[in-house]
């Protein structure tokens, strides 16, 4: 099973665990920065209610759509809302997060609980997977004193054998679906109501989770279209002065084109990218988007990469 495959290599990798404060600029509504403070705050001693007031803001990093540009809005009523879940891909001999775009139409003000409901129920795909145990289910929902608290079944306390790094990434896969909202910073995790510190034996859960913008994958893929004659590409990048290599090669492994493009932002923050490859005759290709390596080749690890197939009709 791909989860546990995943989650298995993840006990032996390597992962820095300090969930840092924001770094990256994100839009939002209101008078309030979006960004995560340092200072704890305390889990709330009561069941949740259901959430009344969140409306959809853009998610730290734009969501996955393999269709269309992922932009949340902010005004539910006036368009269906574009909200993210994020899963967790295996890569670069460490754990990532990454966004998947979902559209909330009908969610309402009660766009939180869409994104939780969407998120527990994800099935893996293109490369990424749900380490949350399956059979979990979202009791209640609350948001206060921007802490968004969520109320999870028995069935999220069983174990998948994800290991340190799996658990790790599974709370902020959590994080960050929650710190989409403008009104969030952090999100409280309960059991039956109950606060936990320990679930799968790694990671403690007593302290509202806070998400880590390095936790997300350095090159992220949000829109990538065949056109005739040409391949567009979108997405997000945190990478070494905002580069980022690509590769095109057919079927059979052969080098079709060899390029590159650069970010909005990089070395620490995240950007956004836009190109687009030509002169590509009709067929399938695949992409691969790589981080450049600034040691050289010393890093312990490989540089992140990401491959999407693209198909370019005639």
């Amino acid at each position: 099973m791909a989860r546990r495959r995943v989650a298995e290599r993840g006990r032996g990798i390597r992962l820095v665990a300090v969930l840092v404060v924001a770094l990256a600029a994100v839009a939002c509504s209101g008078d309030e920065e979006p960004t995560v403070t340092p200072t704890t705050v305390e889990p709330p001693s009561t069941t949740p209610a259901a959430v009344e007031s969140l409306t959809a803001s853009p998610s730290p990093s734009p969501a996955v759509t393999s269709t269309a540009t992922a932009t949340p809005s902010a005004t539910p009523s006036d368009a269906a809302p574009q909200l993210s879940y994020f899963l967790v891909r295996d890569a670069s001999n460490r754990l990532w997060v990454e966004p998947i775009a979902f559209d909330a139409t009908g969610a309402g003000e009660a766009v939180a609980r869409a994104a939780f409901t969407e998120l527990l129920a994800a099935p893996d795909r293109d490369g990424l997977v749900n380490l949350i145990p399956d059979g979990t289910e979202l009791l209640d929902i609350a948001v206060a004193d921007r802490v968004l608290t969520v109320d999870l079944s028995a069935a999220m306390a069983e174990n998948p054998g994800a290991g340190a790094a799996g658990e790790v990434a599974a709370q902020q896969a959590i994080a960050h679906t929650g710190a989409q909202f403008p009104t969030v910073d952090v999100v409280q995790v309960l059991v039956e109501g109950e606060a936990v510190t320990d679930l799968w034996g790694h990671a403690d859960w007593s302290q509202p989770l806070e998400p880590d913008p390095f936790a997300v994958s350095p090159i992220v893929v949000t829109q990538a279209v065949g056109e005739p004659g040409q391949i567009s590409l979108t997405g997000s990048a945190n990478t070494f002065e905002a580069t980022i290599e690509i590769e095109v090669t057919d079927q059979g492994g052969g080098l079709v084109a060899e390029t590159f493009t650069t970010a909005t932002c990089g070395s620490g923050c995240r950007g956004d990218f836009t190109t687009t490859i030509t002169d590509l005759a009709p067929g399938t290709y695949d992409v691969t988007l790589r981080a450049p390596d600034p040691s050289g080749g010393e890093a312990p690890d490989p540089p992140f990469a990401v491959t999407v197939p693209v198909t370019v009709p005639s």
